[in-house]
């Protein structure tokens, strides 16, 4: 069983829905699929692998914010709950970490007791080969990117009116997540650990 962790807003069902396609068994609790290494190692059953996804982390917080809109605080407590966030902050989410998004990316950033792949949303069907080779799937691929799939404009074209739109609340995010974009930003798109 594989089992894929992300810090949202990353692609996860997307490529859960994937690797179901091809047949490999994934643990899917849509609610939670906001893990940490430790949930990795005691996991009933066993896992054959994790895969840890992450993403331009304006981006994330931009989609947080959208989401939070359309769905209400209903929508951020769970989202907090299941990121194991600061509760009593979790609507303050523009101005600091609150879902401890950096500590959980600093956790999966380093060598584990079990096969790891990282990746990044934005570069996934640019490592399609590497993806493949970490599953033991020869010509493992991803559906086709399409930007007006979503009809709820999470495609790459909608994140770049997301972002001209919301000029100062972006440099606010990018102020305020500065730490964890340099991390983002530095690390490699794919890694096989």
């Amino acid at each position: 069983m594989y089992l894929v962790s992300t810090i949202g807003r990353c692609g996860s069902s997307m490529l859960i829905s994937t690797l179901q396609d091809y047949l490999l068994s994934v643990d899917n609790p849509k609610a939670k699929n906001h893990y940490y290494p430790t949930d990795v190692e005691n996991h009933r059953p066993p896992v054959v692998g994790a895969i840890f996804l992450f993403g331009d982390i304006t981006d994330v917080i931009l989609s947080v914010r959208r989401s939070h809109g359309r769905f209400g605080n209903g929508w951020i407590d769970l989202h907090n709950k299941n990121l194991n966030g600061d509760y009593e902050n979790r609507y303050n989410y523009l101005k600091k970490d609150t879902f401890y998004l950096e500590r959980m990316f600093d956790e999966w950033m380093r060598p584990q007791n079990f096969p790891l792949l990282t990746l990044k949303y934005e570069d996934m069907w640019q490592n399609e080969d590497i993806i493949s080779k970490f599953l033991g799937c020869p010509h493992f691929e991803l559906p086709e990117f399409n930007q007006t799939s979503n009809k709820h404009g999470s495609g790459k074209e909608s994140r770049f009116f997301r972002r001209a739109a919301n000029k100062e609340l972006v440099s606010d995010i990018n102020k305020n997540y500065s730490s964890l974009i340099k991390k983002v930003n530095n690390f490699p798109s794919a890694k096989i650990w």
